[in-house]
């Protein structure tokens, strides 16, 4: 079905090419052929045609889409049938989508994650408001437009919560790397909550290249996963993440609803105050006597006393099981003053990009005050990309306020400096910084450094900090070059990559076959369709179609790296027109078939480009016949008028060179001219037979079409009879 349609005009719109492939159908670009604009059509499925429900739910996609008003929200124009297809005609976006962007270029750097984020969540607030929710928001239905716009697209598995009779089964669609947990259980009812959800695992996927659980095949265990299990922090995957960044991130993935953003509208503006140098609200953390949503990759030891409050936070679950079962027996507790148990932390000395973690919780951003604590024992870690790693324990008790000052040392002092005494070193140590070059052939290659960017080859980079570095090299149309890079202090490393070129193939037929291929202007000679291209470099291509009698096919193909891209191509027959007027009247035939009858009236019809027999008829005053070709480029004329006579010459020679003077006769019929002679005839196809007693005619008699246009005089040789 994807190609299916290809080349044909359905309902105004000419399909030209096929924009992707999901469960509902296809979508294609068209061109409106009189409008001269680009869309794109949705079409449904072949095999879901019938499906009364599944039409309902295509019908409900173009209804959510016809509500928005947004800029961030692909256009719908309409919703129609032809010949029992249904189809949306929608806004056409040139661009990428994200899921492709993120395969082709890896990661974003954090900053330039954040216009994109917000623009998705201004487009989700929108919807919402309006009382749809998405419920497949996904990296593949987020359109990036040339021009850095976001678009987006695919509301088909959208609910409408304002409708009291929308039953359709939450766990029937979407995708599950990005469903929230909820909707893995099959809630009847999933909020807009689960889109805030999903937009966190994209946000997740676009900082650190994938999603946290892309190694698991089961779809059990990925269910499982997302139900019950915690994920890596973004952290692990990126350390240059912020911790501001990573705190929204984690609140919109958490698994309780009720601990995520509430809305689109508050994650916007979480973003905004990140943006604005201002903490994140509504953190929470728990003493070591608790365990964190999400452990960071490098999680400490359980402390004794966190086993202990374990144990009492056992005993009290149990305590308040029997108080329900047996209230009578169950002594009323004394009532508390919670205001009296809980502390406040505050934390002065931090450079402006530090992350804060208490018990592995992260704080956000600086500044840290007034963060309210239970009383307990805590673990503070502060890391900062520029300074070494600063931790210390916190003993706080209930009702307390505690100012923790911290000084941090940069990298960049150590050679001079004295190691920090809480990293035991006795003796003065120096950091040797380490250098390294990266060339690439060709060069002009981007470098990315732990999945972020640094430049293009050649790049010398110098004050590296010895230590392990994963590199990778990629450049458009070549295969991305990958190493791990171990760096010695106060050494120069090199690396030359050779990158090898990326290879597609195309798999290219034509109705009908036969054509000429041109790739970028050049003739693959001794090539017809239907052909196989292999080891093509990947890239941007213009292709040209041709065949005799046919329009040129003209159009550009991107060929993207280890793929072969099917193209299935219907090429439109060039057409003519031919136009015949017959007076007094006559019979029109082409190619010995009738199609018009005792006609005076001028027959005009179109064409394909090629050669056809003409035949017109009179009863009584004669025959046309001829053959012709009809052509694109000019309209055919013929004007026939059997009344009209017209002239021509006739003569005859010996085989000398002699005049000889013999009879004319006509189809037959003598009619009194001797050579050289004028002879009238209508139009028409006619016999001339000379006659002279003693000479017969070296060729025999010639048959001759006399037309209007007929003027050259008609030469005969006769010879002697021996």
């Amino acid at each position: 079905m994807s190609n299916a349609y290809l080349g044909k005009v359905i309902d105004n719109y000419r399909i030209i090419e096929n924009l992707g492939v999901g469960g509902m159908g296809v979508v294609y670009k068209a061109i409106h052929i009189k409008l001269d604009k680009f869309f794109a059509l949705k079409m449904i499925a072949p095999g879901l045609i019938m499906d009364e429900n599944f039409i309902k739910r295509f019908q409900t996609e173009a209804k959510a889409l016809a509500k928005f008003e947004d800029p961030n929200i692909v256009r719908i124009y309409d919703l129609r049938s032809h010949e029992g297809q249904w189809f949306i005609v929608m806004e056409f976006v040139e661009g990428i989508n994200l899921q492709d962007k993120i395969k082709k270029d890896g990661a974003y750097f954090w900053k330039d994650t954040l216009p994109i984020i917000k623009q998705i969540l201004s487009a989700i607030g929108h919807a919402h408001s309006t009382g749809i929710v998405h419920r497949d928001i996904k990296p593949s239905n987020v359109m990036i437009s040339k021009q850095g716009t976001v678009k987006i697209t695919d509301f088909g598995l959208a609910k409408d919560e304002s409708s009291f009779t929308n039953t359709m089964t939450i766990a029937s669609g979407g995708t599950l790397y990005y469903m929230s947990p909820e909707h893995i259980k099959g809630f009847s009812f999933i909020d807009k909550r689960s889109d805030i959800y999903s937009i966190g695992m994209t946000f997740y996927e676009m900082l650190t290249g994938s999603v946290p659980f892309k190694d698991i095949t089961s779809d059990f265990e990925l269910r499982e996963t997302i139900v019950r299990k915690e994920y890596a922090r973004p952290t692990a995957f990126n350390s240059d993440i912020p911790a501001g960044i990573e705190a929204i991130v984690l609140k919109s993935l958490a698994k309780d609803t009720d601990k995520r953003f509430q809305s689109a509208e508050e994650m916007f503006q979480a973003i905004e105050a990140f943006e604005a140098g201002k903490p994140l609200k509504s953190v929470s953390v728990h003493p070591r006597s608790g365990t964190s949503s999400i452990s960071r990759s490098n999680n400490r030891l359980i402390s004794y006393g966190r086993k202990i409050s374990l144990a009492l936070s056992a005993f009290t679950i149990l305590f308040l099981i029997l108080y329900w079962l047996y209230p009578s027996a169950s002594p009323t507790p004394p009532v508390k003053d919670k205001a009296e148990e809980m502390g406040s932390v505050s934390i002065s000395g931090l450079p402006p990009e530090a992350r804060v973690f208490i018990n592995d919780d992260s704080i956000g951003a600086p500044p840290i005050t007034d963060i309210k604590l239970p009383g307990g024992e805590y673990t503070i870690s502060i890391e900062e990309p520029a300074y070494l790693p600063f931790d210390t324990t916190l003993v706080l008790k209930s009702g307390n306020s505690q100012n923790l000052s911290v000084s941090m040392q940069k990298k960049e002092n150590l050679i001079h400096s004295e190691a920090p005494a809480e990293r035991n070193m006795q003796d003065k140590q120096k950091i040797i910084f380490s250098d390294l070059t990266v060339r690439s052939e060709p060069s002009g290659a981007n470098v990315w450094i732990n999945n972020q960017p640094r430049g293009q080859t050649p790049l010398r980079l110098s004050e590296l900090v010895p230590q392990s570095y994963q590199i990778r090299i990629g450049k458009e149309g070549f295969e991305n070059y990958e190493t791990l890079m171990n760096l010695d202090p106060g050494k120069h490393e090199e690396i030359l990559a050779s990158l090898d070129v990326q290879i597609s193939g195309i798999n290219l037929i034509t109705d009908p076959s036969g054509a000429q291929v041109f790739l970028n202007g050049k003739e693959l000679k001794n090539q017809e369709t239907p052909l196989f291209l292999d080891e093509i470099p990947a890239g941007r291509y213009s292709l040209e179609i041709r065949k005799s009698g046919f329009s040129t096919l003209k159009e550009e193909i991107d060929l993207h790296p280890n793929q072969v891209l099917q193209i299935n191509r219907r090429l439109l027959q060039k057409k003519g027109t031919l136009s015949v007027h017959v007076r007094p009247w006559g019979s029109i035939y082409l190619d010995n078939k009738l199609i018009k009858e005792s006609t005076d009236i001028k027959y005009i019809t179109e064409l394909p480009e090629g050669k056809y027999k003409l035949e017109v008829v009179h009863p009584t005053l004669g025959k046309w016949q001829k053959s012709l070709l009809v052509s694109a480029d000019e309209p055919r004329e013929v004007n026939i008028n059997f009344a009209a006579m017209l002239n021509f010459q006739v003569n005859a020679f010996d085989e000398k060179g002699l005049p000889v003077n013999a009879t004319v006769l006509l189809d037959g019929v003598d009619t009194g001219l001797i050579t050289p002679a004028t002879v009238q005839a209508r139009p028409g196809n006619h016999r001339i037979t000379l006659k002279k007693t003693g000479y017969y005619m070296e060729n025999g008699e010639k048959e001759l079409l006399i037309e209007e246009e007929f003027v050259n005089p008609q030469t005969f040789i006769l010879k002697k009879l021996k």
